[in-house]
């Protein structure tokens, strides 16, 4: 899912994409171009972060002074967030999660967007305050009903329990209950069409 979203929004050439990827999968592979920014080494994850930052709020104060004038979309994808807090130290740790926070604050009205791929969907993991900023929600897999709620906080126990059938998921908006979804299969390598 996340490799097609990133696909979708690089093919139209419009978008400052920024991925991290502290696992080393298969994000990793996406070529770095002026457009694109990969990181998946420690210190240079931290580190582009903090560049995000510092364009967010650097946006922020140019755009004040030029309201009129249309903003470049940003793209922020930071996959298994869950995995690189865990191996970093508590500091590191509060860094990332003020870093997102800003991003997740701020970033909607400046076009920069957040994107985070997490296995287990919880406070530990992710903050509220970023989780209730997300305007979209998608669980994909069979998942426990406290992964749902924490994504979902409206949903009932019984309300769209997930069969264990391949590729189902919930998708929602801030606005409204979840829905249940199938993703389709995509057969290409979406790596490839990335860094076409």
């Amino acid at each position: 899912m996340m490799k097609y979203l990133i696909a979708i929004v690089s093919g139209t050439g419009e978008w400052d994409i920024t991925v991290v990827d502290p696992k080393k999968s298969e994000l990793s592979r996406i070529e770095e171009t002026p457009e694109v920014t990969v990181a998946y080494e420690q210190d240079e994850m931290i580190e582009l972060l903090r560049k995000v930052v510092a364009d967010l709020n650097s946006m922020e104060s140019y755009h004040r002074e030029h309201s009129t004038e249309s903003l470049v979309p940003h793209l922020i994808v930071v996959d298994e967030l869950a995995a690189w807090k865990e191996m970093v130290s508590k500091t590191e740790s509060a860094e990332i999660d003020g870093c997102l926070k800003q991003i997740a604050l701020l970033g909607r009205e400046l076009n920069f967007h957040l994107l985070v791929g997490i296995q287990q969907a919880n406070a530990r993991n992710i903050s509220t305050e970023i989780r209730e900023q997300f305007s979209e929600r998608i669980l994909l897999g069979n998942s426990e009903l406290r992964d749902r709620k924490f994504l979902f906080p409206d949903i009932q126990d019984g309300d769209l329990k997930l069969d264990s059938q391949k590729f189902e998921g919930l998708v929602g908006k801030d606005d409204g209950s979840p829905e249940r979804i199938v993703a389709p299969f995509i057969g290409m390598d979406l790596i490839k069409y990335i860094n076409r």
